[in-house]
């Protein structure tokens, strides 16, 4: 099928791939049965990595009377939750001794162990984040807590190039020997930790081919046990060429130069690959490493002109260093690159609100969303806690009723969540008061006045001071007129009209 991950099983829902990881084959399937079948006194299992719990379900069938606890970060696939939840719905039918928790390897493997294991584990199957440094990491932790005839089971090995971590379990003092099955879909590898049966080694000895030596093979096609060279890198999986970049994001521990130090030495090996540049340079924002990431970015447009989301996060790059000027530029490249695309618009508009370019603003008001405008103004009132200028003109450029009652909804439920942003308040105020509920308008510029006393809200008493007008009450306005220019005097609109009113009523 011209694709190493096909051989793999995934979770389907109503005919759809659900975002969660892959779990072992069939194949590995068969294999696990039969090892677990021969293996005696398994009582507690560790599974570091779930995914949608396929391998944790496995292994607690092949082991009834054991008790299986599974250690996921939960952060593989958009639909990860799905997984976990059918893991504990099929281990509750089954009578399955199994539970899944939200746990991080190795932080977590300590209380993981000691809190649901007694503190000893008889079988570790590893399926963690795929990666060298990882591997090596999750074995480490796991080894504290192994029984002395504990058994690993380290999936996907071949698969993702995982030579230096296995060369690295090999070594330890506390391992009697290690296999890679390299006749089972991923190249998974076995480790003992003391001499295993006669009949475990026959097992064992089917499904490893000994008339081929990896790391022999791996040099003689140009890698090495760190990276596979280009030709066995075109047969692993599809995404191990961002592995690394896959680690550094998921990792905590790790200083902004030995992020940059290792991204920057895988890149190396995919220079011409402008995935893993841009994806190199997103991590890198994802870690606040804004001008580290600028480099990776120029890179991918450097191959790909149009690829509209390098442009964008450039654009953000510029946004950060204070460079407004660039950094329109480049959000303008990436809508050009990809009109219908709402981030750099976002962004773009955000700009443009900052500086009161309101003209050329004024487009993208009436055809954007009212929910997304929302979105533009409150980023913009973050930055400019006073400014409601923005709110105004949007409120103005409304044309139609369906539009306006939208809104309002919008503004209603943003006020609920930020009760003290004043401008989107007074916008509201401004909204009920163009479709002639002065009433309401009133209620929402004088609550503003009182429940936000950090806000001057001159303009505000003086939009009640119109309404009231509307209404005919005189007094009223007169108050609301006094209250707007004892906050700001010389407020000249507000004395033009309470000098009206005054003419008015002598």
């Amino acid at each position: 099928m011209d694709n190493p991950d096909e051989g793999f099983t995934a979770l389907v829902k109503d005919g759809e791939l659900l975002s969660t990881g892959r779990g072992i084959s069939f194949s590995e399937t068969l294999f696990l049965e039969e090892l677990l079948g021969l293996a005696s006194n398994i009582k507690n299992v560790l599974v570091i990595g779930n995914a949608f719990g396929w391998s944790t379900l496995i292994t607690a069938m092949c082991l009834p009377k054991a008790k299986v606890v599974a250690m996921d970060a939960m952060i593989e696939g958009q639909q990860v939750l799905e997984g976990k939840k059918l893991t504990h719905a099929i281990a509750a039918e089954e009578k399955l001794n199994v539970d899944v928790i939200d746990a991080c390897s190795p932080a977590d493997t300590m209380s993981t162990v000691n809190k649901h294991l007694g503190g000893e584990v008889d079988f570790v199957l590893i399926d963690g984040l795929h990666a060298n440094p990882q591997l090596i990491k999750d074995f480490s932790e796991a080894i504290k807590f192994a029984s002395s005839n504990c058994l690993f089971f380290c999936h996907d090995v071949l698969n993702w190039h995982l030579l230096e971590a296995i060369n690295f379990v090999e070594e330890s003092s506390r391992v009697d020997s290690v296999v890679i099955l390299n006749r089972l879909s991923s190249g998974p590898a076995v480790a003992f930790c003391s001499s295993p049966t006669p009949e475990i080694a026959e097992l064992v000895e089917m499904y490893h081919d000994a008339t081929v030596n990896i790391p022999a093979y791996v040099f003689d096609h140009g890698g090495n046990i760190h990276h596979p060279g280009k030709l066995l890198g075109k047969r692993l999986a599809r995404q191990y060429h961002n592995s690394m970049i896959e680690y550094v994001r998921a990792t905590d521990n790790l200083s902004p130069q030995e992020m940059t130090d290792i991204l920057s030495k895988w890149c190396q090996f995919y220079d011409s690959n402008p995935e893993v540049h841009f994806n190199a340079g997103a991590c890198l924002i994802d870690h606040q490493l804004w001008q580290e990431a600028l480099p990776y970015f120029l890179k991918v447009i450097s191959f790909e002109p149009e690829w509209a989301e390098a442009y964008h996060h450039i654009g953000r790059i510029y946004v950060v260093s204070a460079n407004d000027l660039m950094a329109k530029r480049y959000f303008e490249k990436a809508i050009a690159a990809k009109p219908n695309w709402y981030p750099p618009l976002f962004e773009h508009a955000l700009l443009l609100a900052r500086e009161g370019s309101f003209s050329s603003f004024q487009d993208w008001l009436q055809h954007e969303k009212p929910e997304k405008i929302i979105e533009v103004f409150s980023r913009l009132k973050r930055d400019f806690p006073q400014s409601v200028l923005a709110w105004e003109k949007w409120v103005a450029s409304i044309d139609s009723p369906e539009k306006l009652n939208e809104a309002i909804s919008c503004l209603i439920r943003l006020i609920d969540n930020e009760p003290r942003n004043g401008g989107a308040r007074k916008a509201l105020g401004l909204a009920h008061k163009k479709r002639g509920a002065i009433t309401e308008a009133i209620d929402i510029f004088l609550s503003s006045v009182s429940e936000i006393p950090e806000w001057p809200g001159p303009g505000v008493l003086f939009e009640a001071a119109q309404c009231y007008l509307e209404l005919n009450n005189s007094a009223q306005a007169r108050d609301c007129l006094i209250r707007c220019l004892a906050i700001r005097p010389g407020y000249n609109e507000a004395e033009l009209l309470l000098r009206e009113y005054r003419l008015t009523t002598s």
